[in-house]
């Protein structure tokens, strides 16, 4: 019996130990298989994320408020511009208008996803993404395209990079220095700065890899004016809230010269020379000559009024004021030259008429003397003397001497010139000193004013 119950025991012991071996091998086996599958593994890595999945990514969380590395250091804003068409320069309201596009380039690492194409979204984007507050410092008009929708561009590469871009039509105001007008050059300025976010927040600089990335579009043209020179300018700007980037860009806007030289300068100086053919005409054509003259200054009057209503109202005096101003001066003169001679014309005529009925009466009277020497014997020293009282009366003759004065026996020393005489010679003098005025006057003002425009445009 004892033998039985050893026999059972060594029979549970064998049990148990063979339980034991089985159990590790089977573990050893597990641990064997992982380590061969963990180094042999060749299943392919899950897909990168779908657009449609990375921008939900990107949407989730983002606070458009805050703008990017918010407790880091300032974000770099590039900016550049392409400029359309200028249109609509205006110096009455001292003001010009561009289309342009807009473009503005930064880092958002919020924005990093892992498509493996750039996310690219059109129309309004400012609520749902950040985007810098950048503004137009001498803006007046601002206005975003929005046909068909808003012409807008938003870009997101995989590392966050951001590209925006919009077009617009921008209305600025441009300060005019009109003291060389029409031959002058205006400089037109579009001033960029963020309007809440400091240097510590934002840095606005150029677009890399360009001194001033500012496209003009080769085929604009103005009617005008042209474009000869743009440039770029950096600067920082102080403020009471602190300091502030600021970007400039300076277009140089020459003045083509063409239309005033049509409008303006052509037509005055035809209105002298008209009025200068006045002094070849008759004095005794009054009507004519003053007609001529008169219409002349007001046609003047006229064509100054309309080149002051095509510049804003300044207190300065401007080049084509000048110009103007002589003119003008020139034809009044010729008036009042016409008035003197006409007054000495007057006289004349008075003069040649007074004697003219002194003339008739002393023939009256020596006609009625004989008719009483014949019916009376009178004595002829009596004649004598009533026609020598009659004819002594003071009265110019043809060549400038009275009859009293050719019964004195002294030699005459100085003959008095008759007034018609006076202004015939004012006309002959007129003639070639007025000419000889203007036409200096012609070649000093174009040899200052077109000459320092020449200058200008090369320095």
């Amino acid at each position: 019996m004892n033998s039985g119950r050893e026999n059972k025991m060594k029979g549970m012991v064998k049990s148990v130990y063979l339980f034991m071996i089985l159990t590790g091998l089977t573990i050893a086996g597990q641990n064997i298989s992982t380590i061969t599958t963990s180094n042999y593994d060749d299943t392919p890595p899950p897909p990168k994320a779908t657009m449609s999945t990375a921008l939900q990514t990107l949407l989730h969380g983002h606070e458009p408020r805050i703008r990017p590395n918010a407790e880091g250091p300032p974000v770099q804003v590039n900016i550049g511009f392409y400029i359309e068409s200028f249109h609509s320069i205006s110096e009455t309201d001292m003001e010009y208008s561009i289309t342009a596009y807009f473009r503005q380039a930064w880092r958002d690492e919020r924005l990093a996803h892992n498509s493996s194409n750039v996310i690219t979204l059109d129309g309004d984007i400012k609520n749902i993404f950040w985007t810098p507050d950048t503004f137009f410092l001498n803006a007046k008009k601002e206005t975003i395209h929005e046909t068909p929708k808003a012409n807008s561009l938003f870009s997101v590469s995989g590392d966050g990079s951001v590209f925006y871009s919009m077009r617009m039509t921008l209305t600025l105001s441009c300060h005019m220095d009109l003291t060389l007008f029409p031959f002058d050059e205006q400089e037109c300025i579009i001033g960029i700065m963020s309007y809440a976010y400091r240097t510590s927040d934002i840095e606005l600089s150029w677009l890399e890899g360009s001194d001033c990335p500012v496209t003009i579009q080769p085929k604009v043209e103005l009617p005008g004016y042209t474009i000869p020179r743009s440039r770029c300018h950096m600067d920082l700007v102080q403020y009471i809230s602190g300091n502030f980037s600021y970007l400039e860009v300076a277009f140089t806007l020459e003045r083509r010269l063409g239309f005033y030289l049509l409008q303006a300068f052509v037509p005055s100086f035809g209105l002298v020379f008209i009025s200068w053919l006045t002094l070849w005409i008759d004095p005794v054509s009054s009507p004519a000559r003053a007609t001529l003259a008169i219409t002349t200054l007001l046609t003047l009057i006229t064509l100054a009024q309309w080149v002051r209503n095509e510049i804003p109202k300044v207190a300065y005096v401007t080049a084509i004021d000048i110009w103007l101003v002589v003119c003008l001066g020139m034809v009044f003169t010729l008036i009042v030259e016409y008035a003197i001679v006409y007054y000495l014309y007057r006289l004349g005529i008075t003069e040649k008429g007074v004697c003219h009925q002194e003339h008739k009466k002393v023939t009256k009277d020596i006609s009625k003397d004989k008719k009483q020497e014949s019916t009376h014997e009178l004595d002829p020293s009596v004649f004598s003397v009533t026609q020598s009282s009659m004819t002594s009366r003071h009265c110019s003759t043809s060549n400038g001497t009275s009859s009293s004065n050719r019964k004195n026996d002294k030699p005459k020393t100085h003959k008095p010139k008759s007034y018609m005489l006076i202004g015939k010679r004012l006309d002959l003098y007129s003639r070639v000193g007025f000419l000889l005025i203007f036409a200096v006057f012609v070649v000093t003002y174009w040899n200052c004013y077109y000459s320092r425009k020449k200058s200008d445009v090369s320095n």
